[in-house]
């Protein structure tokens, strides 16, 4: 039973842990910066920096980007580049966790004896 209730605390914890999965940020940072407590990026004293920052609705579907002016110069093109590459990742990563996700709750229904469509 014990190996049981682990798994069920598992599968529960997957379950609180997916309804905080809202939102998918990307962010690309080239400069000097800080992070404060709550995970912003802020500009280190007397630095600049230049940002990408993209945020995904995983809900809704709805994409926001915030770009820096001087990313738009041609010699930042390797930065928009990487930034793009990171958002093609992320997808694929949304994707590879449901899948996952999926297959646990299916394992978890098997074993619970319950009828998954």
């Amino acid at each position: 039973m014990e190996g049981q209730s682990k798994f069920v605390d598992f599968v529960n914890n997957i379950q609180e842990k997916i309804s905080q999965l809202t939102t998918l940020e990307i962010k690309t940072i080239v400069g000097d910066y800080l992070i404060d407590n709550k995970d912003d990026v802020l500009p280190a004293p007397n630095a600049h920096f230049l940002v990408l920052h993209t945020k995904i609705d995983l809900i809704g579907g709805d994409v926001i980007s915030h770009v820096s002016r001087g990313v738009m110069q041609n010699e930042f093109s390797w930065m928009r580049e990487l930034h793009a590459e990171k958002e093609r990742k992320a997808h694929e990563i949304i994707e590879n966790n449901l899948k996952a996700i999926k297959s646990l709750f299916e394992l978890f229904s098997t074993t619970k004896g319950l009828k998954v469509e």
